[in-house]
């Protein structure tokens, strides 16, 4: 039995037709490889940001061209299901790894009960050489009381202070000024020096016993709002709270935390930048 193959191309022609095969075949594979690059790289894209400038993105680790920071990657924050829920919109709790706090300069707080002693800053004119009306805005109207100490400065005084204290206090805001009148006696020993409608700078001394502080570096602040990080589990969640009048370098807590806690003081911005990033 025999057996016999017929070609239905002549041998002579698939010798030269063969690299052209080889080379579309070949063609075809660098095609097919460079789609597959492209789609590896259409992944990663924008999946670096900065934390202090969300609207920067790039798709290879880098840094801020605004800032220098090193670019973190998104894909490793958009998911979360540990973290804690927060009160404030938009803002989402950041857990921290062992190390972080170090590494990214990170300071912390906590609350305390300290002596509430703080400064009223105001303004008016003498009346004579033992009195004088200050003007008192609205926002430190709060903390003014009957008996206050204060300490009156005046281009007519030259370098020399009188020692006051706070005689009576207006019931009606003036309302163009939004200020209080305030009526201080000079108490210094000695004749006053105050000259009659000099202009004269006071400092009210407010002492308001004890309460607890917050650092001004620790807060958030807004027109509407403000807020701090507390530190709870090697997390920090955005927490709001309310203020009082301002004390130091801080303010008086009125309310949102409680003795023993502990919050961010040094690092807040980056860190609320990073909540932000995964309140998304």
């Amino acid at each position: 039995m025999k057996f016999s193959i017929k070609f239905p191309i002549k041998f002579s022609n698939l010798l030269l037709i063969l690299p052209f095969l080889t080379f579309s075949l070949f063609a075809q594979d660098k095609t097919q490889d460079h789609e597959g690059h492209k789609h590896e790289h259409s992944e990663n894209e924008g999946s670096y940001t900065c934390p202090m400038h969300p609207e920067v993105k790039s798709d290879e680790p880098g840094s801020c061209p605004i800032c220098h920071m090193p670019l973190v990657q998104i894909k490793n924050q958009l998911v979360d299901e540990n973290a804690k829920s927060s009160n404030i919109s938009g803002r989402a709790s950041v857990a921290l790894k062992d190390g972080e706090n170090k590494l990214l300069g990170l300071g912390f707080h906590t609350l305390t009960k300290a002596s509430m002693e703080t400064r009223v800053l105001s303004s008016g004119r003498a009346l004579s050489r033992s009195q004088v009306y200050l003007q008192v805005p609205e926002s430190d109207v709060s903390a003014v009381k009957v008996g206050a100490r204060v300490v009156l400065e005046s281009p007519s005084l030259g370098t020399q202070k009188e020692l006051a204290i706070v005689k009576s206090i207006d019931s009606q805001l003036e309302p163009s000024t939004r200020t209080l009148r305030v009526l201080v006696t000079v108490k210094t020993l000695g004749e006053p020096h105050l000259l009659p409608e000099s202009t004269v700078m006071a400092r009210i001394e407010v002492i308001k016993g004890e309460g607890l502080w917050v650092p001004e570096t620790a807060l958030i602040r807004s027109a509407d709002r403000s807020y701090v990080f507390i530190l709870e589990d090697k997390r920090l969640t955005p927490t709001e709270v309310s203020l009082g009048p301002r004390v130091g370098q801080g303010f008086e807590l009125v309310s949102g935390l409680d003795e023993g806690d502990k919050i961010l003081s040094k690092g807040t911005f980056l860190i609320d930048s990073e909540s932000r990033l995964r309140g998304r």
